[in-house]
């Protein structure tokens, strides 16, 4: 299916830091989608159920590897959002082949986010039941992360707290 063609979900939309001046809720949003990185429980018990929201089971949860290869973060979130899920299960179905640099920090200094092919994203599971499967981030910026997981898996859709992109292919729900 061309990337064109997918409608990811995502709970909540923001304006990129940047672009102009954030309103009060973008604001709380963008501070929920960072703390999801450490995590936070509080992030996680804001974000989990409003996610949670956006979904049918059964389906595959499939946490989403940071750029340093950890899926601690994600994986919390999967769980909390698999706690709300009737048959929803939890699955660490992607790895990354080697660290990236990160897209925060590539993006202060002027450059553009990974390519798909430079998330370095593979298969990490053998065979899986074919169910609905979403990809677990705490944010969406370019899509090419959800990309390359959906490569390296052969399908899925992506599951974000947020979307911080400018790509009109991203459907709220």
């Amino acid at each position: 299916m061309p990337t064109s063609a997918l409608r990811d979900k995502y709970a909540f939309k923001y304006i990129g830091a940047g672009c102009r001046t954030p309103s009060p809720e973008e604001i709380q949003v963008r501070c929920i989608a960072q703390d999801l990185k450490i995590p936070t429980d509080e992030a996680i018990k804001f974000a989990a159920p409003v996610m949670a929201a956006l979904i049918d089971g059964p389906c595959w949860l499939v946490p989403v590897p940071a750029s340093d290869g950890s899926v601690v973060a994600n994986l919390a979130l999967a769980n909390a959002i698999a706690a709300r899920v009737h048959g929803a299960r939890v699955k660490n179905a992607v790895r990354r082949m080697k660290p990236v640099e990160s897209s925060c920090d590539r993006r202060r200094r002027g450059l553009l986010g990974l390519t798909t092919d430079e998330h370095a994203i593979v298969r990490s599971t053998g065979p899986m039941n074919i169910m609905t499967l979403y990809f677990i981030d705490n944010v969406a910026t370019t899509g090419t992360t959800i990309e390359a997981c959906r490569r390296a898996l052969g399908w899925g859709t992506g599951l974000t707290y947020a979307d911080a992109s400018t790509r009109k292919i991203l459907v709220p729900a």
